[in-house]
């Protein structure tokens, strides 16, 4: 059964990967646009983030300092999400399937790409981009790679529920 520590969660903006709903709450906020007031300056180069636990992750890329480090290999990184994706590397962990074929990867960034490039073409009978997993016709490419992601999510979701006995 997987800890309630193994589900990570995805920035919809910029598809970084947080460990809890909390840490992406609070990541949200360097998308928005804040008052000047509400932002938190980096003292080293000026960039503004809109938390204070996004700034101090920046700040480590001025001080070098990488607090989070690999249990397979000599690596280390300034940020947990970034070592969690470095682990899969070493741990095989794909946990991003594709809904239209069996393949899985191990990013969300990489399975998007697969879907890009593998499953989103025109489907020159109807004139539309078809999804194969519903039969859904969409206007565009992106339109069908963002639908097909959501499925890719809920596979995903899916396979990470706890197995009851």
């Amino acid at each position: 059964m997987a800890s309630h520590r193994d589900k990570s969660v995805v920035c919809e903006v910029c598809q970084e990967e947080f460990p809890d709903g909390r840490t992406l709450s609070n990541h949200r906020h360097s998308h928005s646009t804040t008052t000047p007031g509400k932002l938190f300056p980096c003292i080293e180069c000026g960039k503004t983030f809109g938390s204070r636990s996004s700034q101090q992750i920046h700040v480590r890329i001025h001080t070098g300092e990488r607090p989070y480090g690999c249990r397979f290999c000599w690596k280390a990184f300034a940020d947990g999400g970034t070592l969690r994706k470095h682990e899969r590397i070493h741990t095989g962990e794909k946990p991003y399937a594709c809904s239209v074929c069996p393949r899985a990867f191990n990013q969300r960034v990489v399975l998007r790409e697969h879907i890009r490039s593998h499953h989103s073409g025109l489907d020159v009978s109807r004139n539309t981009y078809h999804c194969t997993v519903c039969s859904e016709d969409l206007a565009s490419s992106n339109d069908l790679i963002q639908h097909l992601i959501q499925h890719s999510d809920s596979n995903t979701a899916k396979q990470r529920q706890p197995v009851v006995s």
